[in-house]
């Protein structure tokens, strides 16, 4: 049995690319939320009906902090809500906007309209560096995910606030409440209101 026929075995996997070096890419998805679409090539993604309800990603050049500030500072929701919210800026998950939160030394339930232009330039800036240093030590890993190739994440062995019970900066005890329906990690100490 060649590599591919055992690929195809695993129920998870949903479509295997067998690209003309002999590598082998699949698409697995456990939990069923992806979706693959096949159109001809474009050099604006956005303008794919797919995306047509996503924002920028994080790391694209026209996302700056005036960008997120036009996209927010009008809305009442809270800072959380806004940096999970893909239509806005794609790519922050939950621990993420945790950590996100965490470094620019807001609490998540900060109101998006009282934030500054300079408060939304630091978003970006904070929400780049660290969503670099997740990719550069392959995510995060809370429970048991492991890649197609056995590797964990080891980005969780860097996160200051999600899933801590003390601070790493002032050792105050972290907190733990529900922000958006999300369990929510906050310093009480580090992490002010707006």
């Amino acid at each position: 049995m060649c590599l591919y026929d055992k690929i195809c075995e695993d129920k998870h996997i949903h479509v295997v690319f067998k690209l003309n070096n002999g590598i082998c890419m699949s698409y697995h998805d456990t939990r069923k939320f992806g979706r693959m679409y096949l159109y001809s090539k474009n050099d604006d993604i956005h303008s794919y009906a797919c995306f047509k309800n996503v924002g920028y990603d994080y790391m694209d050049q026209r996302v700056n902090g005036m960008y997120f500030y036009h996209c927010i500072h009008t809305l009442k929701r809270n800072l959380k809500s806004c940096l999970l919210d893909q239509s806005i800026m794609a790519g922050i998950g939950n621990i993420y906007a945790d950590e996100i939160c965490f470094a620019l030394g807001l609490d998540p339930r900060s109101r998006a309209c009282k934030l500054s232009k300079k408060d939304c330039e630091k978003i970006v800036l904070e929400t780049r560096r660290i969503l670099q240093g997740a990719t550069h030590y392959g995510g995060t890993t809370i429970r048991s995910y492991t890649s197609s190739l056995g590797v964990t994440g080891r980005f969780q062995l860097h996160l200051k606030v999600h899933g801590q019970a003390q601070c790493k900066v002032c050792h105050h005890t972290i907190k733990k409440l529900t922000v958006s329906q999300r369990g929510t990690y906050l310093c009480p100490k580090c992490q002010k209101r707006k």
